[in-house]
């Protein structure tokens, strides 16, 4: 009985994480494209999100929301100087 569910239970698994995750291969090659496209540069495509691959898309409104973003940037710089890392001046 254990046998059958624990084949039936990686079954499911299998599908739903061809479904839904990605082979870091796949994972790669936006992050390939952004940094080695000659379109990046020559389309002058800056500060923008990317939807796999090299796809221009929206960010999510959060995304864009400026307090979040001196709140997290605060909260990255805390973190690191409580492990010790020193900050460059900006």
């Amino acid at each position: 009985m254990i046998v059958s569910f624990s084949r039936i239970a990686t079954f499911f698994y299998d599908l739903l994480a061809g479904l839904f995750i990605s082979t870091p291969y796949k994972g790669a090659l936006n992050s390939l494209y952004a940094a080695t496209s000659p379109d990046i540069q020559k389309n002058n495509i800056r500060e923008k999100y990317l939807d796999p691959v090299g796809t221009i898309g929206e960010a999510h409104k959060l995304a864009k929301d400026e307090q979040r973003e001196e709140a997290l940037w605060n909260l990255s710089e805390t973190l690191l100087q409580d492990r010790g890392y020193t900050l460059p001046p900006i």
